[in-house]
């Protein structure tokens, strides 16, 4: 009978164990970001370094975060097309909360050019790949 109560405790104890070790796993995988509204997301493996991929593409494709409605979006792209090195500027698919933009240019410009560009059409933030949302100023 004691031999069963020991097996019991040991038991009771290992289970209790896994259940706490599984909530510590859990609670550091999550992580929560609070990213502002009107963000620019960019996924490209070649934008980890920003001012070699600016200055050397010709076609970007990226998505606005929460942009509010599709008034927004539709500014966003009448402020790209304006520019004269703009070839084309196309409203893409809409996913949950992000709006997909794609722009095509006649030529490379330089990082600052996409800076000036963003910043025109009232896009603030960005963020590249996995890194923190920064302004686009500091990208």
């Amino acid at each position: 009978m004691k031999l069963f109560k020991i097996l019991a405790l040991g038991l009771s104890f290992s289970i209790t164990a896994a259940n706490a070790s599984a909530l510590t796993t859990s609670a550091l995988s999550i992580k929560l970001t609070n990213m502002p509204d009107k963000t620019i997301c960019l996924k490209h493996p070649q934008a980890a370094n920003t001012d070699k991929f600016f200055s050397s593409t010709t076609m970007l494709s990226f998505e606005i975060y929460k942009p509010g409605n599709t008034d927004f979006v539709k500014a966003v792209i009448a402020s790209l097309k304006s520019d004269p090195n703009v070839q084309s500027v196309t409203e893409g698919a809409v996913t949950g909360d992000f709006y997909a933009v794609t722009i095509s240019l006649k030529s490379a410009q330089s990082k600052q050019w996409f800076i000036n560009s963003f910043k025109k059409a009232k896009l603030a933030n960005i963020k590249i790949n996995n890194n923190e949302v920064v302004s686009v100023d500091k990208m």
